[in-house]
Formats: structure tokens, C-alpha cells, sequence
């Protein structure tokens, strides 16, 4: 769970997955450097051009371990890709005006409570058939659609 927590955190505040990438290309490069014994020039280089799936092949792990740190390397930035693709989607999907299922069941309900009451008034009003002579008249009034004010009309 600790995991997913830190997951979601990542997605949903950008300035944390950019910190992540930053600490990502830093470490990978100060590790590449410090195992594979290049200069931090050329360790960031590698870091970059590995990190981007670039791969121009200048520069590689020789040592198991260097290659142990490129696999690692690897594997964290196509992580950190999907959780700024996660990120992007979901920002531009996000409907604020959108109901919560709550909302919706709430609405649900008293649409239901409306409809029992509008028919028992009609009943009353007008007797035990008017219900149906109405809706024989207006089929399609009888299924047309609800539309609540926070909902936005779109062209």
C-alpha cells in the first residue's frame, strides 16, 4: 500500500514527479560515474541519452554492476514516463463539473421519490387513468432525458 500511496503522489502532484526525475537522472549518473569511473560530464551524458531511449552507444557499462545500475536506470524511467502519462490523462479527463457516484445515487433517489409523488398527484388530480392517457400522448416525454443545472450543454 505504501507503495501506491507514493505512486499516486507522484501522478497527481507534478512538481514532485519532476523532483523524482531530476533525483533519477542525478543518481543514475552519479552511480554510472562512480562505478564505471567516467567524469560526471560524461555520466550525466549517459544518464540523458539512457534515460531518454536515445542510446547513440558513446558511452556504456562495461562492469557488471554499471550494467546493473543501467537496468535499474531503465526500469525507473519507464515508470516514471507512465506516471507522467498517468498524470496528463488525467488532467485533461478531469471533469470538475462532474457528479461523485454519491451525488448521482443521491439524484437517483429523488428523482425516483418526484416521480412516485408527480404520479400520485396526477392520480389525484386527474383520476387513475390520466397517468396513462398523458404518457400515450408523449411517448417519447416519458423516457427523455433529466438535465440538472451543474450539467453544461456542449455543442
Amino acid at each position: 500500500m505504501a507503495v501506491k500511496r507514493v505512486l499516486h503522489r507522484v501522478v497527481n502532484e507534478p512538481r514532485l514527479l519532476l523532483a523524482v526525475l531530476v533525483a533519477d537522472f542525478l543518481v543514475a549518473s552519479g552511480l554510472y560515474w562512480a562505478i564505471e569511473g567516467t567524469g560526471p560530464v560524461a555520466s550525466m551524458w549517459w544518464a540523458i541519452v539512457t534515460g531518454t531511449t536515445t542510446g547513440y552507444g558513446d558511452y556504456s557499462p562495461v562492469t557488471t554492476a554499471g550494467r546493473g545500475v543501467a537496468v535499474l536506470f531503465m526500469l525507473s524511467m519507464l515508470l516514471l514516463v507512465l506516471c507522467a502519462g498517468a498524470h496528463f490523462t488525467r488532467a485533461v479527463l478531469h471533469d470538475p463539473d462532474a457528479f461523485t457516484d454519491a451525488e448521482q445515487r443521491e439524484m437517483l433517489g429523488l428523482l425516483r421519490e418526484n416521480n412516485a409523488l408527480l404520479r400520485l398527484q396526477v392520480e389525484h388530480d386527474h383520476g387513475p387513468q390520466a397517468l396513462e392517457r398523458a404518457l400515450e400522448l408523449a411517448p417519447e416525454q416519458a423516457h427523455a432525458p433529466v438535465h440538472h443545472p451543474r450539467q453544461q450543454e456542449h455543442p
